[in-house]
C-alpha cells in the first residue's frame, strides 16, 4: 500500500502574504490531499507555549506549507500550531501539521 492510498480527505491551503502598509493577501491551493485526524491533544506551538490542537493533518513530504499558512476543511479555516516533519532512515516521509 502506497503512502498516497492512505490520503482519504481534502483540505485547501491558504498561503498570507503581508504586504506595504501591513496590508495582506491570500492565494489558495484547492483539494489538497490529506488525512485528517481528529483528537484534541496538547502540543508546543512555535512560541513554546502548551496549547490544545483540534486535529492533526498529514500531508505528502513536499506539501509547501509555513506558520502563516491557513487550513481550511469542514468549512472552517485553522491557524497552524505546529509543523513535524518525520523522515526514516534517508528521507523525508510525510508533514504532520497540527491545527487549532
Amino acid at each position: 500500500m502506497s503512502f498516497d492510498a492512505l490520503l482519504i480527505n481534502t483540505s485547501n491551503l491558504i498561503r498570507l502574504a503581508i504586504e506595504d502598509f501591513g496590508e495582506t493577501s491570500e492565494t489558495a491551493e484547492a483539494d489538497v490531499k490529506c488525512r485528517i485526524e481528529y483528537s484534541n491533544r496538547i502540543v508546543r506551538n512555535f512560541k513554546g507555549e502548551e496549547v490544545v490542537s483540534l486535529a492533526k493533518i498529514f500531508y505528502p513530504p513536499d506539501t509547501d506549507i509555513d506558520e502563516l499558512t491557513l487550513v481550511e476543511f469542514d468549512g472552517r479555516r485553522h491557524g497552524i500550531l505546529r509543523i513535524d516533519r518525520p523522515q526514516d532512515s534517508k528521507k523525508q516521509h510525510h508533514l504532520e501539521v497540527y491545527v487549532n
